[in-house]
């Protein structure tokens, strides 16, 4: 295989694993906001809620993607010399 070869699968598998992290990551925080949280009173707070989860689903991807980064950056090395 060449290099584009190994760096497109390379990047769909990186891809997929930030993905599948930050979505396990974003379905525990929604997980602990049900047991912790008291629904009535968020309820009244939708749009705080609303933001508070987009934050961090920003949150989870930035760390999905610096955690995943050196396995990227020795994949690319491998392609290289692969």
């Amino acid at each position: 295989m060449n290099f584009q070869q190994n760096f497109k699968q390379l990047s769909r598998t990186i891809w997929l694993s930030v993905f599948i992290a930050t979505a396990i990551m974003s379905v525990g925080r929604l997980v602990f906001l049900a047991n912790i949280g008291d629904m009535t009173e968020l309820v009244h707070r939708g749009g705080d809620l609303w933001r508070a989860l987009f934050t961090g689903l920003r949150f989870d991807l930035k760390i999905a993607a610096i955690g995943f980064a050196p396995l990227f950056l020795i994949g690319l090395a491998v392609a290289v010399s692969g």
